[in-house]
This record gives structure tokens, sequence and C-alpha cells, in this order.
């Protein structure tokens, strides 16, 4: 059950999924759920990634309007629930890397788009 205020679900690109606890606990330290909507509608790179804790989920990165850094936004391999979102302040960067090692050594199937 989502916390007071918060909502269960997050509806994007037409796919409904639920956040977890843990998602849920982000978004009370100020990620806003609009931008995670925003993230997954407008992803800049997205893939099959492992976190450092060995946790393998699919991983959309994007630019929310009026940040600089991109946030992260984790949905289970299932696409049925958001697991985590934060911002990723080395994303950009990486990404312009040439080849792009910390992606490629933790990611399959990396689609990237023009940020622009």
């Amino acid at each position: 059950m989502a916390e007071q205020g918060l909502p269960a679900t997050i509806t994007a690109g037409g796919v409904t999924r639920r956040l977890t606890r843990h998602a849920q606990r982000k978004i009370a330290q100020g990620v806003a759920t609009a931008d995670m909507r925003y993230v997954l509608e407008n992803w800049v790179a997205r893939g099959t990634c492992v976190d450092s804790v060995g946790s393998v989920t699919h991983t959309y990165w994007g630019f929310v309007p009026g940040r600089n850094e991109m946030m992260r936004v984790a949905v289970s391999l299932d696409d049925r629930r958001i697991v985590t979102a934060h911002y990723d302040e080395k994303a950009a960067q990486r990404l312009a890397e040439g080849g792009r090692p910390w992606f490629d050594q933790r990611c399959r199937d990396l689609e990237v788009r023009d940020a622009n």
C-alpha cells in the first residue's frame, strides 16, 4: 500500500506500473512522479542492466526539463513495477564517452537516442 500522498502506480506510455516501497521512498526524497513518467516516455538511453548489488532491471535514463543531470528509472524485468528512481549525475558524461565502457560493462541491449 502506498504511503500517504504518494501514488501506488504510475502510468507512462500506456503502461501502468506499481511503485515498490523503495521507489516510494525515493519520491518522498524529492524524485517527482511526473519526472519518472517523463523519463519513461522520453528516455535517452535504456537497456537491461545489472546494478551494484546484482539486481537486473530494465533501466531508463533521461533528461528531466529544468535539471542538468539525468534521471535513472529502474523497472522490473516483467515491466510491472518501478523498482527505484534517482538522479544520476555521471550518466550524461558516461554516454558521451567513446565506447560507453560503463554502460557496456553493466547493460545489454543498450539503446541510445539523440538527447536533442
